[in-house]
């Protein structure tokens, strides 16, 4: 595998530049016939480790998806069940019934079973999302996402079935972040569409067509405008015919409503140094973005009209650690979003060693240690 030349990693470890700007620094697009077979390999050592973590334990979020497939295989609905406790689209129906169906047809009715078989079927999500890391940013970024202890616990242990909501917004984003290329009509209908199945399986990516909104870049207001209704509209229609059951009402409402666990997270922290959580509460009495959500909503757009204006081509990036950063309640699966973002951008941590490595020379620079430094 080629690797990028040692003046272009110096150049990145030293600028503000994005990674985009030094293409040498991507792998090739081939991978050797050695190193297909020790990639194949990390996929399936990574997913025997993931089966393995879910044989370990069984918390109680895999109850609630137990539940749901269970529900789905019988042609239930779990908002119908049990409306306030699953935040999840109704995507995540159609395959988890499927599921539990096949099990019971193998006469595996126990939850046991349906975890190690979600744990499987998320540990292809995981391959597949490190197939599409291969390609733009090479092995090491998709090894670094596959067998990052998060990206193994959470879907493995857990049962969270976010990875699936992850993987489609990846690919609408490899669709359209190339900025040397104009987009077609087809293009950015197809990334939208992709958007608005992400939606209807968790509403991570409610906010990405906003930002995509602010991307000036992009194209006409026409196309920016196109890709938010395509994916808002898919999104909204797939709830509609459940918004429309008075049986399942209430369980749509509470996916739009689902606001976490209201931990002290950093987010929360730094608004209460300057505004009164009694104040926020009072202040913002907005439906579903009211009180603390409000200022989240003015957090993630704000940052949004900065990174699309400036690192456009890693915006899905910023917007998952954005996610992280600015979330206004806590749950360990919000962590895994920040996995890819950590993953591509680890080329960037020569920078960080290079400004410990000049701020050492400058404090002491007749120490033996900073000599061999030089």
């Amino acid at each position: 595998m080629e690797t990028g030349k040692l003046g272009d990693w110096e150049k990145a470890a030293s600028s503000n530049l994005p990674i985009s700007q030094f293409p040498n620094l991507r792998t090739s697009e081939r991978l050797s016939r050695a190193q297909c077979y020790w990639f194949a390999l990390a996929l399936v050592a990574g997913a025997g480790v993931r089966l393995w973590v879910s044989t370990l334990d069984q918390p109680i979020d895999i109850n609630t998806f137990w539940r749901v497939a269970t529900a789905a295989a019988h042609g239930r609905s779990s908002y119908a069940e049990f409306p306030n406790a699953y935040p999840y689209g109704p995507l995540s129906m159609f395959y988890l019934g499927p599921i539990a169906g096949l099990l019971s047809a193998l006469g595996l009715n126990g939850i046991g079973a349906f975890h190690v078989a979600d744990a499987l079927f998320l540990s292809l999500v995981d391959a597949a999302i490190a197939l599409t890391l291969l390609r733009p940013f090479g092995m090491a970024v998709a090894l670094i996402f596959y067998l990052c202890p998060l990206s193994i616990v959470l879907p493995a242990d857990r049962g969270h079935i976010d990875n699936l909501s992850i993987l489609l917004a990846l690919g609408s984003w490899l669709l359209i972040r190339d900025t040397a290329k104009e987009r077609s009509t087809g293009r950015v209908i197809g990334s939208a569409a992709l958007i608005g199945l992400s939606l209807l399986n968790k509403h991570s990516m409610i906010l990405w067509p906003a930002w995509i909104l602010l991307w000036p870049g992009f194209g006409s207001w026409k196309k920016r405008l196109l890709f938010a209704g395509v994916a808002w509209g898919l999104f909204f229609a797939g709830l509609l015919p459940f918004w429309l059951t008075p049986s399942t009402h209430e369980g749509v409402l509470s996916i739009l409503r689902y606001r976490g666990l209201l931990y002290d997270v950093p987010f929360r922290r730094i608004v209460e140094l300057f505004l009164p959580s009694q104040v926020v509460q009072y202040a913002f009495p907005f439906p579903i973005f009211h009180d603390i959500m409000f200022l989240w909503l003015l957090a993630m757009v704000g940052l949004g009209a900065y990174v699309m204006r400036r690192f456009a081509g890693e915006g899905l990036l910023w917007y998952l650690i954005a996610l992280v950063a600015f979330s206004p309640a806590a749950a360990v699966n919000y962590l895994g979003l920040a996995v890819i973002p950590c993953a591509v951008f680890w080329r960037r941590w020569p920078r960080s060693a290079l400004r410990c490595q000049r701020t050492a020379r400058c404090a002491a620079p007749a120490s033996p240690i900073t000599a061999r430094l030089s």
